[in-house]
């Protein structure tokens, strides 16, 4: 597969010339930022003084087009730190609200930012989201450091919140990605990272740009460092705070473009998966901060209500997208109770990796075999608050690692049945 042409305009071009080189960069993404971009930018130039102050800084800030005040913001807040400005029209090629994670385009943001930083010969890269409403002091060192001293590739956060937030990613993709690839960091879709040299080099000439496999930028980001063997850390950061997003994406928008995007990276590194083995688990920075315990605010008997109207309406797909075995332990769940629903990690791991298989073998429209996911997901999500109800968080930790061990156990099979 040929690499795209490199995306950077020429006034970035010449900018990066003048420039000549840098020991670290800054990236930020953003598309209509301008009420927090400011003091993100200000505190990077804050922390590169503080924390890197012999060290050569230049931040580059890609802009998906927006059309508030956010570039001129990020202008203003840099102070003395030189500024690569990348303009692209993310917006005019999708919707225009933004995707379920980082900005619209920024699979072409995110490889301007590489190839940016590729010119300029920089040690490491600092990527932060333009969302935050607040970017504490001790963020810059806990994700850089381990980079700029050679000992990782890709460093990103773990932040204190619930166990159970974020149920798409803790349910399915850290799982599928842990067990592919033999690793992976908590988060996969992360916001913020830091990455080395090694592993921007690698982005920026890497497959796949501009394809199912990069819909989702932030994940292709922490699939790639897993599956070509970055050296993989964490950095307890504490809270995020972050401006909310402006609407909400509809679930089935959401598990197309995210789960989509996870599968087509598993054809993608085929190759990779297929050779690896276990790998060290992600080296973790700082203290380990205790998260809420609480189990995020969710209707069982709505979301069990769902996965019946799945069984009702939806067999005509499962039967071509699940094994015969799968969807037979599946038809009893639809005469369970809210308050006494179950669906075992194990037969959720074997779910996820046939819709895998269907979507690797094409047997349906892709985006519909994806949507008719919902209704399993969310019996997943059910099942697991039921478990999860009234555990410390420390419990709800646990479940989770056996959700990831379900999918550990499984993969064999899975790589079996893949052609």
């Amino acid at each position: 597969m040929d690499v795209p042409p490199s995306p950077l305009p020429d006034d970035a071009e010449a900018r990066l010339a003048e420039l000549g080189a840098a020991e670290v960069v800054f990236g930020v993404l953003s598309y209509q930022n301008a009420r927090t971009i400011g003091e993100v930018v200000r505190s990077l130039e804050k922390g590169a003084r503080t924390h890197f102050p012999d060290a050569r800084g230049v931040l580059v800030h890609s802009d998906a087009g927006s059309t508030d005040e956010t570039v001129d913001a990020a202008a203003r807040s840099a102070g003395d730190l030189p500024v690569v400005r990348l303009v692209h029209g993310g917006v005019s090629t999708q919707r225009a609200m933004p995707p379920a994670h980082g900005v619209p385009g920024g699979d072409v943001g995110l490889r301007g930012l590489c190839v940016a930083a590729r010119r300029l010969s920089a040690r490491a890269v600092l990527l932060v989201g333009a969302d935050l409403r607040s970017l504490p002091d001790i963020w810059m060192d806990r994700l850089l450091r381990p980079i700029w001293g050679g000992e990782l590739d890709f460093v990103t956060p773990l932040y204190a919140r619930p166990a159970l937030d974020g149920t798409l990613t803790t349910c399915l993709l850290y799982p599928l990605t842990r067990a592919l690839y033999g690793s992976a960091v908590r988060h996969v879709v992360p916001s913020e990272a830091a990455l080395s040299a090694a592993l921007v080099a690698r982005l920026a000439d890497g497959h796949g740009w501009s394809t199912a496999a990069t819909r989702s930028a932030p994940l292709y980001l922490g699939t790639t460092a897993s599956a070509t063997g970055a050296r993989l850390g964490e950095a307890w950061l504490g809270a995020r705070d972050a401006e909310g997003r402006e609407g909400r994406l509809d679930l089935g928008d959401l598990v197309s473009e995210v789960v989509g995007t996870a599968f087509a990276l598993a054809e993608l590194y085929e190759e990779q998966w297929r050779e690896a083995g276990p790998r060290p688990a992600p080296r973790r920075f700082g203290e380990s901060l205790a998260a809420p315990s609480d189990t995020p605010p969710a209707s069982q008997a709505r979301m069990v209500s769902v996965f019946r109207q799945g069984l009702r309406d939806l067999v005509s797909i499962w039967e071509q997208a699940l094994s015969a075995g799968t969807l037979g332990d599946l038809y009893p769940l639809g005469d369970l109770a809210p308050e006494e629903f179950v669906f075992s990690a194990d037969l959720w791991a074997r779910v996820v990796y046939d819709f895998l298989l269907a979507y690797h073998f094409r047997v349906l429209h892709r985006d519909h075999l994806l949507r008719s996911l919902v209704p399993l997901y969310m019996g997943r999500t059910a099942a697991l608050c039921r478990e999860a109800s009234g555990l410390s968080g420390a419990a709800q930790a646990r479940l989770l690692e056996r959700q990831a061990r379900a999918f550990e156990r499984a993969r064999a099979d899975f790589a079996d049945r893949w052609r």
